[in-house]
């Protein structure tokens, strides 16, 4: 497809709005050999200073083909146009069903990792959208709310990208005081000074169990027994359990029907600095379940 060279700042002519085939994305934004293609919802390539790109209206396609694992790792360089009328902008994908499934704010031209959710050899369909915009320009009769520069394969970095699965399962919100997601030899966690907040939305009134998958950190006196304390919302302990390593621990979670705050909490941590790491890391959480 042959790429149309427009200025950004006083464009004089325009591209049609087309669905590309899948054999099209070769050479284009997208990266040869990513698994990836485009689908519908893309104005032409076009070049302009040396850069190439595609300007998006909403809701443009792509495609990922065969993804070997359950989560496909992408980058993409992107930023807003006249038609979000900020250099801010906040890019959402969505996936076929039209649920959110990762989203980041992009300020300027640049470059953020995305983790999508996949079956492993099916082919899945996201698409990009932004919130607002539809601010038009003159001699323009397209809406020039964003535009993408490439979209390419992420597999060999190692760090986290937006949208990848957090710890807590169906139900639970993370409240205050975890520290970000990590993700260490393959594993994801957060790391925990002390008394992090989460919530668990409930139906109606029930006795649950929680499950916990959680490991001692450097911040405790003694990381090779310690216990760990749920707390409802009003700060009264409902269990305590003793941790012994890594564990999976089961807690008692009495709910109310609509959202119920709880605590965990330990006794005998605090040290900071350990290893030249100014955080504080008293016990650090894999997976927090509703069971």
């Amino acid at each position: 497809m042959r790429s149309v060279s427009l200025s950004v700042l006083t464009l004089t002519a325009w591209a049609t709005f087309v669905a590309l085939p899948a054999a099209a994305a070769g050479g284009d934004i997208v990266a040869p050999g990513s698994g990836l293609t485009l689908g519908s919802g893309w104005y032409l390539h076009e070049t302009s200073q040396g850069a190439s790109f595609r300007w998006v209206a909403n809701n443009a396609q792509f495609v990922v083909h065969h993804p070997s694992g359950a989560i496909k790792k992408i980058w993409i360089d992107a930023e807003a146009g006249p038609g979000v009328g900020d250099p801010k902008m906040t890019l959402h994908i969505l996936d076929a069903s039209g649920r959110d499934v990762a989203s980041a704010v992009f300020d300027g031209k640049q470059r953020e990792r995305f983790d999508l959710p996949v079956v492993p050899g099916h082919d899945a369909v996201f698409k990009l959208r932004v919130d607002g915009g539809g601010k038009r320009i003159p001699k323009d009769p397209r809406t020039l709310n964003f535009r993408v520069f490439s979209i390419d394969d992420a597999s060999a970095d190692q760090t986290l990208g937006a949208g990848h699965p957090d710890i807590g399962g169906a139900g639970i919100t993370l409240a205050d005081n975890w520290y970000p997601l990590e993700q260490y030899k393959g594993e994801t966690f957060r790391w925990v000074d002390n008394d992090a907040h989460f919530d668990v939305t409930a139906a109606q009134a029930a006795t649950k169990r929680l499950k916990l998958m959680i490991a001692p950190g450097p911040g405790l006196q003694h990381p090779a027994n310690f216990s760990i304390s749920l707390r409802d919302g009003s700060g009264h302990e409902v269990q305590r359990a003793s941790v012994r390593g890594r564990s999976v621990v089961y807690l008692n979670l009495p709910l109310a029907a609509g959202t119920n705050r709880f605590t965990l909490h330990v006794d005998g941590g605090g040290k900071s600095g350990v290893n030249g790491d100014s955080r504080t890391l008293d016990f650090r959480v894999f997976r927090l379940a509703v069971d």
